[in-house]
């Protein structure tokens, strides 16, 4: 009995609601024209409406005829847009990506929509942040004050970064732009201007030219009681653009990108490459850069699908050099030897060992 009232319902229902769209269905067919030549100058003579187009607008307004519903869907956010996926923003935008949300959540995170996205449903939502801001989305963009300007100001600019929630592991960034003072001439320590990562043992630190270059930062898996009576949260991590260089120009804009387990780098891995082909090259690797001190990382390879081996070649005949000031030593990667039952690639032996190396290894999985 109980399911017969609800079909019952159901019905009744469906018939109101078409009964609410049929007079709009109908005027969006009634036109009379006198005849073919005058419907052609209906059309196209300036200043005269089309009736069956603007009788077409109207009928949006319908709840089920002419994608009404998803309209009212979209205006009253009840429609979900699905897993925060990435889009691509229209217009002129410094950010060059955005998370797909409801445009409501949009503005409710300080988000700027640029186009719309999950077929119109949902909005392209930026962030942007500069001095003073606060991570806490997939996909931000951190530019200098006033960018695409250089920037001469001698004051630090400071962000948090926080967890968009427990699962994340690591912070890729990219370095769409990056070009700070150079570190010092005798040391190779960035004394002066620098960007820091994190702090303590784990914080990164980099100076000189950077664009074009990206790392992958794990973040710290402690939690916090930011405030009281909150509960606990992820430990927040601050990136530091410290400016100690003086009246020179600056610029940078770098894309965070939040990164769960399963698209995080290998262990210890501060730069990750993916693709099947690609450059490596050290930190302020630039005409007259001068070589950053304490580099001690590992920029690591995946293996794609298809493929067994890795060629490494020079850039050119001066893009492969390793050693200490005036004592410059240069190797050929053909001349490395394979061991292959270590997994390891050593360089030939030499008399004059350098202080600096580069060695390569073969990890599974």
């Amino acid at each position: 009995m109980y399911a017969k009232k609800d079909f019952i319902c159901a019905v009744m229902f469906l018939v109101i609601l078409i009964l609410c769209d049929g007079s709009v269905t109908i005027t969006k067919v009634k036109r009379h024209v006198k005849s073919r030549n005058s419907k052609i100058l209906n059309n196209f003579r300036p200043g005269v409406k089309n009736t069956t187009i603007e009788n077409s607008n109207r009928g949006g307004k319908g709840f089920f005829f002419n994608s009404g519903i998803f309209t009212l869907g979209k205006v009253l956010n009840f429609f979900p847009v699905g897993g925060e996926k990435e889009c691509q923003p229209t217009g002129y935008n410094v950010a060059k990506a955005g998370i797909c949300l409801n445009a409501y959540d949009c503005r409710q995170r300080d988000g700027r929509a640029a186009g719309d996205c999950a077929h119109g449903l949902g909005a392209c939502c930026v962030f942007e942040v500069s001095c003073g801001g606060v991570v806490q989305n997939n996909i931000t963009y951190f530019m200098s004050p006033g960018f695409p300007e250089l920037w001469n100001g001698d004051e630090d600019c400071n962000i948090t970064i926080d967890k968009t929630h427990a699962g994340i592991m690591q912070l890729k960034i990219d370095f769409i732009h990056f070009t700070l003072g150079q570190p010092n001439r005798r040391t190779g320590e960035c004394d002066e201007d620098a960007m820091i990562l994190g702090d303590g043992e784990t914080n990164l630190t980099l100076c000189g030219q950077n664009h074009g270059q990206h790392v992958y930062y794990t973040l710290s898996s402690k939690s916090e009681s930011r405030e009281d009576e909150d509960l606990q949260g992820s430990v927040s991590t601050t990136l530091s653009m410290r400016m100690r260089g003086g009246d020179m120009p600056r610029l940078w804009l770098m894309r965070l990108a939040q990164m769960p387990l399963a698209h995080s780098a290998p262990h210890q891995c501060l730069q990750y490459y993916t693709s099947d082909n690609g450059t490596i090259k050290t930190f302020n690797f630039a005409i007259n850069g001068r070589h950053l001190a304490g580099m001690q990382y590992q920029s690591c390879i995946r293996r794609n699908s298809g493929f067994c081996s890795i060629r490494y070649m020079p850039c050119d005949d001066r893009s492969f050099r390793i050693g200490p000031s005036g004592n410059m030593t240069s190797f050929d990667p053909a001349e490395y030897v394979i061991t292959t039952a270590m997994n390891t690639m050593s360089p030939p032996s030499t008399s004059a060992t350098p202080s600096d190396l580069i060695a390569m290894d073969t990890q599974n999985g």
